[in-house]
């Protein structure tokens, strides 16, 4: 199952009343050393079918004449899921894109992977888990903040930096993580379980003559 990290610009906050007007999106492959990669993207704007609240123009930078044009948001869908697939998607609190998502008529049951609650496991210390302070603390490149392919760009660095910060802890603990983890869903398990395989590589490595 591949990755796809994912990002959303909506005209609010509630999914029951506000609507989609970008969806960005980034498909991950694997590098030879095996770290993530961003590979094939995909963007496009959206038509609400209503004028944009002046915060929202404020905070995105996106303006009513953006989306004159647009798809309407069942286009849109339909678009992104050829280009997604039933792979896993990653986002920085996914479950709110999903639910903007499904209630534009994805099929429930999407597997995801959610970096906010990745980043709580391995960094309960952070000041803050917004996308852009974690991004700014990894020290990683945010491009447009609260643009959605850049915001999915940011995203699946953030899964590299996690990725990296898993593999780093001792074997015996990842192996507890992947067990506790189960619970949460089968990416988040598989994620744990990926970086027990990298760091026991990497072990095993270290003590070769």
């Amino acid at each position: 199952m591949e990755l796809i990290a994912i990002d959303l610009e909506t005209t609010g906050l509630d999914p029951s009343r506000d609507r989609i007007v970008e969806i960005g999106a980034v498909r991950l492959g694997r590098s030879a050393a095996g770290g993530l990669v961003a590979g094939e993207r995909f963007q496009t704007f959206v038509d609400p079918g209503r004028p944009l609240d002046p915060a929202i123009t404020r905070l995105t930078g996106i303006r009513d004449e953006d989306l004159r044009g647009a798809p309407d948001v069942a286009s849109a869908l339909a678009a992104f899921t050829a280009f997604a697939g039933r792979d896993c998607l990653v986002g920085h609190n996914v479950a709110f894109d999903l639910a903007f998502l499904e209630r534009a008529g994805l099929a429930p049951g999407q597997p995801s992977l959610d970096t906010v609650e990745l980043a709580s496991i391995l960094w309960p210390e952070a000041s803050s888990y917004a996308l852009q302070r974690l991004a700014a603390e990894a020290h990683l490149d945010p491009g447009s903040a609260h643009r959605a392919l850049d915001d999915a760009l940011t995203c699946a660095s953030l899964l590299g930096e996690l990725a990296g910060a898993a593999a780093a802890l001792r074997p015996e603990l990842l192996e507890e993580l992947r067990q506790a983890a189960a619970p949460l869903g089968e990416p988040v398990a598989a994620f744990f379980a990926d970086a027990l395989r990298t760091a026991l590589r990497a072990a095993w490595s270290e003590r070769a003559p």
